[in-house]
């Protein structure tokens, strides 16, 4: 199944207990968000404890919003495990398994579970993983689907809204290549803007802020995949070059894997195609062109910055 039908059906239910569990903080310090995280319950102090880690025990109290969410969503990147089939879709990645549920998982437990190599997903897996982590933090977040369903090429991000100079404004993270929307100075800048920017063909005022692009993440691969692992592009230096990291109890091979954004701008050929023939420039910024839907479509918030993203495009 596509990972935009996953999201698409997981929408269609309603886990409004996020509202409640996690309620939105606005006007808060970055350290004051991390301290009632924290203390929620073990599960989450445990969350934070590797979220700490990763980031070098750097002083929040200096670090704002802005800095904050990039920061996580570069932790994501590297703790998200992804999961590959070669051939096409997999029929056991984490966020389809019915023994888990992925979808109605937190923070904790989805990440307890990357932690443990209990499976991978792919975009729309990532996506979700990133939005429960911001709102782990108290902050509001949504997923958002770009792109064409009917072609095949969907991309997942995620939008987080996040108080800068006193000014609200949603941004774009993306944990799948790990990097980020600001304008030309390295701001913020909101999503919308991003819109009206590439609505106007104005795509070099937008900049793609990378995390370390030397950055790695996991990936776990069935034994049966490996006669055609050559053809995974993630893996670097491709197989059989390369070998696995470590291998499963039931066989399964992690190997290390390389999906920063400049890895994958330099592999997009198909994407620039997909973009050709929808008339846009090839510049793959353009995918936020097309968005279609927003996750979870049940949620109010999720339903105004679509309709707002078609106002600003207008498409409505």
């Amino acid at each position: 199944m596509r990972a935009w039908r996953r999201l698409e059906e997981w929408s269609r239910r309603s886990f409004d207990r996020w509202r409640c569990d996690a309620p939105v903080l606005s006007r808060m310090s970055v350290a004051e968000r991390v301290r009632r995280m924290r203390s929620r319950d073990r599960r989450h102090t445990w969350l934070w404890s590797q979220i700490e880690n990763g980031l070098a025990r750097r002083n929040l109290d200096r670090v704002g919003e802005w800095e904050f969410v990039q920061l996580l969503r570069s932790w994501a990147y590297a703790n998200i495990r992804r999961q590959t089939s070669v051939d096409g879709e997999a029929v056991d990645y984490l966020d389809v398994r019915p023994d888990f549920a992925f979808y109605s998982k937190e923070a904790p437990d989805i990440f307890r579970a990357f932690y443990d190599d209990v499976g991978g997903v792919i975009g729309g897996g990532n996506g979700y993983a990133l939005m429960t982590l911001y709102r782990a933090f108290g902050f509001d977040a949504a997923i958002i689907d770009c792109g064409e369903p009917a072609e095949g090429f969907t991309r997942i991000s995620v939008v987080c809204e996040i108080d800068h100079a006193g000014q609200r404004m949603w941004v774009v993270q993306d944990p799948n290549y790990d990097f980020g929307l600001g304008d030309r100075t390295g701001e913020p800048i909101s999503f919308f803007d991003v819109l009206a920017l590439l609505r106007d063909g104005r795509h070099q005022d937008i900049k793609v802020m990378c995390g370390d692009p030397g950055a790695y993440r996991y990936i776990i691969v069935h034994p049966a995949q490996l006669a055609k692992l050559a053809n995974e592009w993630t893996i670097d230096p491709r197989y059989p070059g390369s070998q696995p990291v470590r291998v499963l109890a039931d066989g399964r091979l992690v190997f290390k894997a390389q999906m920063a954004w400049r890895n994958y701008e330099r592999l997009a050929d198909a994407s620039r195609a997909f973009l050709k023939r929808r008339g846009l420039p090839e510049e793959l910024v353009y995918f936020y062109r097309l968005v279609f839907a927003v996750y979870p479509a049940h949620e109010e918030v999720a339903q105004m910055l679509l309709a707002r993203a078609k106002e600003v495009l207008r498409l409505q």
